[in-house]
């Protein structure tokens, strides 16, 4: 299945609701990948989470949300903050929907998005260990600048 099969809804913080079950698997994905902090993402909070990207989305919020036979299969959330730094703040595509073209999808219409709303500079964070995601990003031509280490 390509790309082309799925209907992807674009909206603001009104459809943040809507990801919350593919935010939740996000969750899990993080937890086993996050070595030491593996107990901080599992005791993460979506209402919190929602509540900062609307925070941070001062000058803009944009959801896509990825539908496949009336069913939500991935999601991407893009912000704008007050001083104009685009984010790529969160994408997650459910494992059976993965290497379909869909994240490049996601991350191509993020893009326009945030080049046409003038937000500059676009970043992205990505979990280290987060190899396949690193790698989708860089094919877009984000670079690492800076790492950061944390002690747990």
């Amino acid at each position: 299945m390509s790309d082309l099969a799925y209907t992807v809804l674009a909206g603001d913080a009104a459809l943040l609701s809507r990801i919350h079950p593919l935010w939740s698997e996000l969750r899990l994905h993080h937890a086993d990948i996050g070595g030491p902090w593996k107990q901080e993402f599992l005791d993460s909070d979506f209402d919190k989470r929602k509540a900062g990207l609307i925070a941070k989305g001062m000058r803009g919020l944009l959801v896509l949300l990825a539908m496949a036979d009336d069913v939500a299969v991935g999601y991407c959330v893009s912000t704008i903050d007050a001083a104009g730094r685009g984010e790529i703040d969160s994408l997650f595509i459910t494992e059976t929907h993965r290497r379909r073209g869909l994240g490049r999808r996601f991350v191509q219409q993020s893009m326009e998005w945030l080049n046409t709303n003038g937000a500059k500079p676009i970043v992205v964070l990505v979990l280290a260990g987060n190899d396949e995601a690193a790698a989708l990003y860089e094919s877009f031509g984000f670079q690492p600048r800076t790492i950061t280490l944390q002690k747990p």
